[in-house]
């Protein structure tokens, strides 16, 4: 017999929870059963556009009183760890959407609750189900430009107001707190997991980052870190005031060619040697593996582990490197990795 899925919505404040819904909806045997957010405008958005009934104010009644099976955290960034952590002490497997959170220590409580209680933590990046770029990472592996020395990721937009994100959205977006930064907490992981998926952990890291445009925030607007390797680097880069498109998204370059994605989604391939960029249509992704939901789904159903790029151990990994980052911008000083443990609360100094 199969299995109908119950997912419950925890949190509606992510401008990114609709294209999940949608995307849910669309999967055989599920039903998206619930939702909770304390805002009444978003509970009623939810029911008239998702047709979702069951409505609540706090995750912690949904998780009481709904029959569940997944949640689908799209809260402030800040607030994933204590879904994560309440939602895997009931035995419920866990889709949270990007970042992973506000903060390295937010990620690791996240990934010792899963682990603790057995249950499946799936981070979504959009970015992953972009054939495009997941191709050009496919063909850097393969040996395809040679010796990759350098994979620089640049993301924006001009802001979550300007671009017409809600209130619910862009508030939270505009307090560090909640979002762990600014522009720099919104696209920088996205830049680091495309660089991590080429060339690995960097060994250290540099930043810049400043409000250059937009006074009416009080986070950054524009956020660059540079990421160092053995003979190779990577740079990533965001901005909240960037009026598309701009040329090279993403780029890999290596000792044979580079392979450069476009906003508009094009990969071209430019060979060492030659004037004119090879177009290179990029395969359409695997059923199973089209969307976050499609692929958190096709992992529950078949009781495997989540992979990258949507594992827990790369989230965890991507906000450690973000986390130096934000570390390096502050001090203005090259932060190493991995991060030192921090000290058990207990230390007093005197052991």
């Amino acid at each position: 017999m199969v299995r109908n899925h119950r997912v419950g919505v925890a949190g509606l404040v992510h401008g990114h929870v609709w294209s999940l819904l949608r995307s849910w909806q669309q999967l055989p045997n599920v039903t998206v059963a619930a939702a909770a957010d304390p805002h009444e405008e978003l509970r009623a958005q939810v029911k008239a556009e998702n047709g979702v009934t069951s409505l609540y104010e706090s995750y912690a009644e949904m998780f009481e009183r709904e029959d569940l099976n997944i949640v689908n955290c799209t809260t402030e960034n800040a607030r994933h760890a204590e879904v994560v952590e309440a939602a895997a002490a009931r035995g419920l497997h866990i889709l949270v959407e990007k970042p992973m959170a506000a903060s390295l220590a937010q990620a690791d409580r996240m990934v010792a609750a899963a682990s603790f209680a057995g249950v499946k933590l799936f981070v979504n990046w959009p970015s992953s189900w972009q054939p495009p770029l997941q191709h050009a990472i496919k063909l850097a592996r393969e040996g395809v430009i040679g010796q990759v020395y350098e994979a620089r990721y640049r993301g924006g937009h001009t802001g979550p107001r300007d671009i017409g994100a809600s209130p619910y959205f862009y508030n939270w977006l505009y307090d560090a707190r909640l979002n762990g930064g600014g522009a720099s907490a919104d696209y920088l992981g996205y830049g680091t997991g495309f660089v991590y998926d080429v060339l690995g952990m960097p060994s250290a890291v540099v930043g810049l980052a400043g409000r250059l445009v937009q006074d009416y925030i009080t986070v950054d607007d524009n956020a660059r870190m540079l990421l160092e390797y053995h003979r190779a680097m990577g740079l990533v880069e965001g901005s909240w005031t960037q009026a598309r498109p701009l040329p090279g998204a993403a780029a890999i370059c290596g000792t044979e060619g580079n392979l450069v994605v476009e906003y508009g989604g094009d990969l071209t391939l430019h060979r060492r040697g030659t004037s004119a960029p090879e177009p290179i249509a990029a395969p359409l992704l695997p059923e199973g593996a089209r969307s976050g939901p499609e692929a958190f789904l096709s992992a529950i159903m078949r009781d495997e582990p989540v992979e990258a790029p949507s594992s827990p151990l790369r989230g965890r990994d991507i906000q450690e490197v973000v986390e130096a980052g934000l570390q390096a911008i502050r001090t203005g000083r090259k932060v190493s990795l991995p991060l030192p443990l921090p000290l058990p609360q207990s230390f007093d100094g005197d052991s």
